[in-house]
């Protein structure tokens, strides 16, 4: 229970206030400046308490304002450091891009520069080819031109052999002469084919064909044999150099 002039809290059944030492059991009338007092003190009371609470709010504002300042200079900061890493980071690709496109071009160069050496390799093979077909043709020429020269001594040869022939046969009888000019006929022709099998041809690695020596046949392979041979060996003529 509470003390009706004091309002402190005393037990029940008491007699008197022990604070005020109001009467509690006949309890006189509280004057009105009394009652305005204990108004005035409690308004008074509570205005402290009021007052404590707003210093304490204010306090907690003053302190909550400095650390959203601090947070926001923190975050600001933050901020300003993140902006220049993004900006560094920036910088380094961009950097890194430059010298990827700068390796690219390099590349294509380098692959220009390639492909023109191919070229010029294909074009030094092909002159080193001709040359090497132009050695083989010279070869051939010197060939052909041997078995000119040889066909050349040959005739000669039958030449001189018809004129012995001939100065024989003016000397012998008439009867004599027809079987001394078939004779002779005989033999030049058993010379010339003596010299036609003896003749030089050419054949390949493969093919049962034999060929003279400027026939395009012989590119990739090309042995030489005496005609009597490869005809021994079962080889028809070539259709296009014969």
């Amino acid at each position: 229970m509470e003390c009706p002039k004091c309002e402190r809290e005393i037990k029940e059944k008491q007699k008197e206030c022990p604070y005020c030492h109001y009467d509690l059991v006949n309890r006189p009338k509280i004057e009105k400046n009394e009652l305005f007092t204990k108004f005035k003190d409690f308004i008074q009371k509570r205005s402290l308490i009021i007052e404590s609470i707003l210093a304490i709010i204010i306090i907690i504002m003053f302190v909550t304002n400095i650390e959203t300042n601090r947070q926001k200079e923190t975050i600001k900061n933050q901020y300003n450091k993140l902006q220049e890493e993004s900006e560094s980071a920036t910088e380094t690709l961009k950097s890194q891009i430059e010298e990827k496109d700068n390796k690219i071009t390099n590349n294509e160069k380098k692959i220009i520069e390639l492909q023109q050496d191919e070229k010029k390799n294909e074009i030094n093979q092909s002159i080193k080819t001709l040359e090497d077909e132009k050695q083989k043709i010279e070869e051939e020429k010197k060939t052909l031109e041997g078995e000119k020269q040889n066909l050349t001594i040959q005739i000669e040869e039958l030449k001189k052999t018809s004129s012995i022939l001939k100065e024989k046969n003016n000397n012998k009888v008439s009867t004599s002469s027809s079987n001394n000019e078939s004779a002779t006929t005989t033999t030049p022709v058993k010379t010339t084919a003596q010299n036609t099998n003896s003749a030089i041809v050419y054949v390949t690695n493969t093919g049962k064909k034999y060929h003279k020596s400027n026939c395009s046949y012989l590119k990739k392979s090309k042995i030489q044999m005496n005609l009597s041979e490869v005809q021994s060996q079962g080889y028809t003529p070539c259709s296009k150099c014969y």
